[in-house]
């Protein structure tokens, strides 16, 4: 009996150092990347980059190989972003909050103790709740309380009731916000990295184009 116990808890205690499968909506997170860049006059340069991640996480028996090949081999860069952004944005909508903060680790490498256990705090309160639709609701709550709403569209009552349960999400929304957007950037400098290949390579091609011609015996 007690050998049986041991080879359990040996088991159980197996299963927790098991590093956990990152979840499905990571797998996509570059397209992501790649729309946002693509948005911005400074990253578009960098687009690239995204790709090339973004391609390396690709699952050709559960992304489609001939969609994938189609879009890749005719450039048609767009469209292949708006699709798996699509496929992003449908996976994210189904994990939960904890599997978010999971990904968001990373960008806690350099607090302290203390600030990363008061984050800890924050994101646990909502730990088994999905993340899309505590992100939807929060952002309803922030609608009725935005000065720019129509005029008459929120009633003074549900203003008020949306100030009040706001606060309770108040740690939350700065958290996550912040964790986000170094999330991002982490993600975009992986991407600027990325992408020197393509781009000093297309430099490489045009620089050799306007190199003087060499004469016979080396000479120029």
């Amino acid at each position: 009996m007690g050998e049986r116990i041991k080879m359990a808890e040996n088991k159980e205690k197996k299963e927790k150092e098991k590093p956990k499968t990152p979840a499905e909506f990571q797998r996509y997170a570059f397209a992501n990347v790649a729309a946002t860049m693509s948005n911005s006059e400074r990253d578009a340069l960098y687009v690239s980059g995204a790709i090339n991640l973004l391609e390396k996480n690709l699952d050709f028996g559960r992304d489609g190989k001939d969609l994938y090949d189609q879009y890749v081999n005719d450039k048609a860069i767009n469209k292949l972003i708006e699709i798996y952004n699509k496929k992003y944005n449908s996976k994210l909508a189904e994990v939960s909050v904890a599997d978010v903060y999971d990904w968001y680790k990373p960008a806690l490498k350099g607090v302290t103790d203390e600030q990363k256990a008061l984050i800890d705090s924050e994101f646990g309160k909502y730990a088994s709740e999905n993340y899309a639709k505590l992100m939807g609701k929060i952002e309803a709550l922030q609608y009725k309380i935005n000065p720019d709403a129509p005029e008459g569209a929120i009633s003074k009552e549900e203003k008020e009731s949306a100030e009040k349960e706001l606060k309770n999400y108040e740690g939350f929304i700065i958290a996550q916000q912040l964790l986000s957007q170094y999330n991002y950037e982490g993600m975009r400098m992986q991407a600027v990295e990325a992408s020197k290949p393509i781009n000093f390579g297309g430099l490489e091609e045009i620089l050799k184009k306007h190199e003087p011609e060499k004469k016979e015996g080396g000479e120029k």
